[in-house]
C-alpha cells in the first residue's frame, strides 16, 4: 500500500445524511473501504461511512479518493490575487454557530477570499484560508494507535474544506449533499 503521498483528489462526494457527534460521548461509525488500482498504477479508494444513528443500514457519506492523481489543477485560480482580497466576514463570529454548526475542534476557516454561486447551473466555489488548529495534534497525542500521523492529512482541515461549501448555498434550502471534486 501507499504510505506517503503528495496529493489527494476526492470525487463524487455524497453527503446523504449528517452524522451527529455528541461531544460528551461521541458516536460509533462503520467504514466500508474498497481499494482499486488500474493498469497505470493509479490507486483509488472507495469509501462509505455508516453510523449507529441509522443502524448501519444506509451510508451517511461516500466518496472516491484518488491517491497521487496525475492531473491536479487549480482551475485557473490566481492564488496571489485571491489571497490579498479578504471579504468582510469573520468566521469565528459571523459563521460558526449561526451558519456552520461544527464544534471548536473543526473550526478551521480563517479568512474568506471569494464566494461565487451560479444559481442557474447550481455550481459555485468558495476560496478561503484555513488556519492550523491544534486539535489534530491533541488528537494524535491522545490516540497512540495512529502512530502520530493521519494517512490522508489533517481531518479537521479536510472537514473545513467540506464546510466551505455550506457558505455558497442558500441557508434556507439545505446543506450540500453532493460535491463533484476536491483536490487536496
Amino acid at each position: 500500500g501507499v504510505e506517503k503521498f503528495d496529493s489527494l483528489k476526492v470525487k463524487n462526494i455524497n453527503l446523504d445524511r449528517p452524522i451527529s457527534v455528541p461531544e460528551e460521548m461521541g458516536t460509533s461509525i462503520e467504514l466500508h473501504v474498497e481499494c482499486l488500482e488500474d493498469k497505470s498504477g493509479l490507486q483509488e479508494v472507495q469509501v462509505e461511512i455508516y453510523s449507529q444513528e441509522s443502524a448501519y443500514i444506509e451510508p451517511h457519506f461516500s466518496a472516491t479518493f484518488e491517491i497521487n492523481p496525475k492531473n491536479l489543477s487549480l482551475g485557473g485560480v490566481n492564488l496571489e490575487r485571491n489571497t490579498i482580497k479578504v471579504l468582510d466576514i469573520v468566521p469565528k463570529t459571523d459563521l460558526y454557530g449561526s451558519i456552520l454548526f461544527q464544534g471548536n475542534s473543526f473550526q478551521c476557516l480563517d479568512k474568506i477570499h471569494e464566494l461565487n454561486f451560479d444559481d442557474k447551473r447550481k455550481e459555485g466555489e468558495c476560496l478561503f484560508t484555513a488556519a492550523f488548529n491544534s486539535s489534530a495534534l491533541k488528537f494524535l497525542a491522545n490516540n497512540k494507535k495512529f502512530n502520530n500521523k493521519f494517512l490522508t492529512g489533517d481531518p479537521f482541515f479536510i472537514d473545513s474544506v467540506l464546510q466551505s461549501m455550506q457558505l455558497i448555498v442558500s441557508q434556507d434550502s439545505c446543506l450540500p449533499n453532493y460535491i463533484e471534486e476536491i483536490e487536496l
